[in-house]
């Protein structure tokens, strides 16, 4: 077994303090060198200039290199502090996650829906929910991937298999992990870059085919440099260079307005470009033993020129929004033009390349959050998948989001002896949780992740519940009529498919009188056990129980019960065979002072 997750953090903590406090200090330093070094500079070029001793010039372009080579080290310096501050930020924040505060990370409310199959009932997304505490994406791609991993994680049991190896072998890697989220983290792309650089790409070409503009490209900043250096040694403004003045303002009207397009789809990218090179450069450094991991490296490589070529050309670009030097390139040497015509060209050569380099990295991102999960846990692990079986086979299950002090694990051998647990009990004793947690875990399990059990083997199954009902009045929409809906969607899925389903219904038909309730519950029950379903439905309504006699090898009883201790109620939270004989909602009641 490898080093415990707080042990590691205390440790690399205490490194990376000691490396910042470092850096701090000779951030110092250079700050005082760098003056020294302009002060030395500007009192070379007095002396030069003052005394008419140009044979000393080469004292002063020493001193010019010398300043330049500082401020270039200063730069250097900054980056490693700026990568120490991310790097304890890092740590931090998986020491607290250890300690189950996870509210530091995105909850991904953004993919929430309570129209999909499972989602919303399950938790996948928003506050405190399994999505916060695995994303440890740090591009929009990376997020993305994650959520559409807990959105569509059905596979065959050789794509889980693999999902597994990534996570196992990455897990080994902590500080590539965190590596990697600090090339992104320092970073930090806006909102829809990827959008906008993929818009670039597809975008119609401009100059690039323009047999004339391609050769004025080369002509017109020649000949402008030429009249230029005329007009200097002459004293007076060459002719040719009034041409050029106006052949730059003519080229320059007549492409503005598509130039500008492109110039905003690139330069609002221009993080996103930083971000996909630096975190490439992370990927090609390392070394990887799985073959879909040595293949990813392969991609960032054959990938990392072309984006480096990219992040010069946009940042060449963005010279024109310098107020004094913008204006002067573009009026004697083309330069916007030039430079489209140069990001055309490698548009032409490279397109593919970066839609590659934003892929793997968005996939590498979502398998990092899974490896980084697996990290914190060693504890959890990794389910059998089982293509020849339906039975959910599980020992000592709990739900991931609950601390293991607290979380009472449960076994089940959900499918073995029948088609459908009847599970009844009490307020409060714990039926929705336990549906949740078959739940939860057999999508991380698709998904490629450790979990929390001693065992679990789970088939391939595809999931839809009906657990967390919401009426909407602008929709007009009422409560019984939500759930109905929701029921006839279930339905429809699983009568309509040749691919197994776990089905999890909570309190079904709530919203209507006891006697509907138990006739539409009896009715959904039968409907269920003749389609290719496993599945558990809980109520309150005991009288339900009767059906595992009338349907033996279908339906099976389990329950959760409370107990009364000193007029206390107490809950053990454990799954028992057979249906509930006790309620305590009354009870509840008198405790909580509504009624005496």
């Amino acid at each position: 077994m490898g080093i415990a997750p707080q042990q590691y953090y205390t440790e690399q903590l205490n490194l990376a303090e000691q490396r910042l406090a470092s850096a701090n200090k000779q951030a110092g330093n250079i700050a005082w060198l760098r003056l020294l070094a302009i002060l030395g500079l500007a009192v070379a070029l007095y002396y030069t200039f003052t005394t008419g001793r140009t044979h000393f010039a080469f004292i002063d372009a020493a001193l010019f290199a010398a300043v330049l080579f500082v401020i270039k080290q200063q730069d250097k310096i900054k980056r490693n502090i700026l990568q120490h501050e991310k790097h304890i930020q890092i740590i931090r924040g998986e020491e607290d996650t250890l300690q189950g505060n996870i509210q530091a990370f995105p909850d991904g409310r953004g993919y929430i829906s309570a129209k999909h199959p499972y989602s919303f009932d399950l938790d996948m997304f928003g506050p405190r929910s399994i999505y916060q505490m695995l994303n440890r994406t740090v591009t929009e791609q990376g997020a993305d991937a994650l959520a559409d991993s807990l959105l569509q994680p059905f596979a065959t049991a050789e794509e889980i298999k693999t999902r597994q190896e990534l996570t196992i072998e990455l897990s080994t890697m902590p500080a590539y992990l965190h590596s990697f989220r600090i090339a992104g983290l320092l970073a930090r792309e806006e909102k829809g870059s990827a959008d906008k650089i993929v818009q670039w790409l597809n975008s119609e070409e401009i100059l690039l085919g323009n047999k004339i503009m391609a050769v004025a490209t080369i002509l017109v900043p020649i000949l402008s440099a030429l009249f230029l250096f005329l007009s200097f040694t002459t004293g007076a403004i060459h002719p040719g260079l009034i041409v050029m003045f106006a052949i730059n303002g003519i080229a320059y009207r007549v492409y503005m307005k598509k130039i500008k397009v492109a110039y905003y789809l690139v330069s609002n990218s221009i993080k996103l470009v930083h971000k996909t090179e630096a975190i490439s450069v992370q990927i090609a450094l390392q070394e990887f033993k799985h073959p879909e991991l040595v293949k990813m490296k392969e991609e960032a490589t054959g990938t990392l020129a072309a984006v480096t070529g990219l992040r010069k050309l946009v940042n060449l670009f963005d010279n024109r929004q310098n107020g004094m030097v913008g204006p002067l390139l573009n009026s004697l040497f083309l330069f916007d033009i030039r430079c489209t015509l140069k990001l055309e060209k490698w548009r032409r050569e490279h397109k593919d390349k970066l839609i590659l380099a934003l892929s793997h990295i968005g996939q590498a991102d979502k398998n990092n959050s899974y490896a980084n999960y697996a990290f914190n846990h060693p504890g959890h692990i990794y389910p059998v998948i089982n293509s020849e079986s339906n039975i959910i086979e599980a020992t000592d299950l709990r739900h991931p989001l609950m601390k293991h002090d607290i979380a009472v694990g449960n076994d089940c051998s959900l499918g073995r002896d029948e088609k459908i647990y009847l599970l009844t009990g009490a307020n409060m004793t714990g039926k929705s949780t336990f549906i949740r947690t078959i739940g939860v875990n057999i999508v991380l399990a698709q998904a490629g992740a450790p979990i929390p059990a001693k065992a679990l083997s789970i088939p391939l199954v595809k999931i839809f519940t009906s657990i967390r009902i919401s009426d909407s009045i602008q929709d007009d929409v009422s409560y019984f009529k939500a759930e109905l809906k929701r029921l006839q969607h279930l339905m429809k899925a699983v009568q309509h498919t040749d691919v197994p389903y776990l089905v999890l219904i909570d309190e079904p038909l709530r919203g209507t009188n006891t006697a509907d309730k138990q006739s539409g519950t009896t009715s959904i029950l039968k409907k269920l056990i003749g389609c290719n379903v496993t599945g558990i439905v809980a109520t309150h309504d005991t009288g339900l129980c009767i059906m595992a006699e009338q349907y033996p090898g279908k339906i099976s009883n389990y329950h959760f019960e409370s107990e009364v201790k000193d007029g206390q109620l107490t809950f053990d939270y454990k799954l028992k065979i057979g249906g509930s004989t006790s309620s305590n909602a009354t009870l509840l009641i008198k405790m909580m002072g509504i009624i005496d």
